[in-house]
């Protein structure tokens, strides 16, 4: 039997929309058409920060937003999109993501200590789930939820490509990911096997 790992502080990732709870942010609450087209970065490092922010006393700056409510969050991810701004390819690199992070704590004060996995296009590298798994779950453990870049989705069709989620929860094979505001069981080990181009994870924790 596969163990089921999870994030133990999940409910910090969560928003309210009056009696709606909501399970991470979505892009389609920027309020530019580019933004909601290419958004998917900053809203998942939005949300990390967002977390961060409630789960450890040494990151509170990061988030000046009482926690919890949706028009709150927005306005934190209006302001990480400053850092975390996509290009004409979106945010393609686990690089992006993590200096953009790193970049924004700076300027809130909190020193951030990002980590990263990437994963090569198929047949350019080694690809094995050992690793991924033992990334994905010493940061569930440590309390981090995972920031997972998936350039193709391989054989998958609950996930879509060119796209940021956020994992919080790993059972073998399978991964719990919030996408759009909404919980998913997805297939990672499938996808490690079939995506064509690769991807990666990034968690991002309090740095020294």
């Amino acid at each position: 039997m596969n163990n089921l790992v999870t994030l133990s502080s999940t409910e910090a990732l969560h928003i309210t929309e009056g009696d709606t709870v909501l399970c991470g942010g979505s892009q389609e609450w920027f309020a530019e058409r580019w933004q909601r087209q290419a958004g998917c970065g900053p809203t998942n490092c939005a949300g990390l920060l967002w977390h961060l922010a409630q789960t450890n006393p040494q990151c509170a700056a990061l988030c000046v937003h009482s926690p919890s409510s949706k028009a709150n969050f927005v306005s934190l991810m209006q302001e990480v999109w400053e850092y975390v701004k996509p290009g004409s390819m979106g945010v393609n690199t686990t690089n992006i993501f993590a200096n953009g992070a790193v970049a924004y704590g700076r300027q809130k004060g909190v020193a951030l200590q990002p980590q990263t996995l990437d994963i090569p296009p198929l047949h350019a590298g080694e690809r094995t789930y050992p690793p991924v798994q033992a990334f994905i779950e010493k940061a569930l453990q440590s309390g981090l939820p995972v920031a997972f870049l998936n350039l193709s989705n391989g054989t998958l069709k609950n996930l879509e490509s060119w796209h940021w989620v956020t994992l919080v929860a790993l059972r073998g094979g399978e991964a719990l990911m919030y996408d759009q505001a909404q919980p998913h069981w997805i297939d990672l080990e499938r996808w490690l096997a079939t995506s064509v181009m690769g991807g990666g994870f990034v968690t991002v924790a309090h740095g020294q």
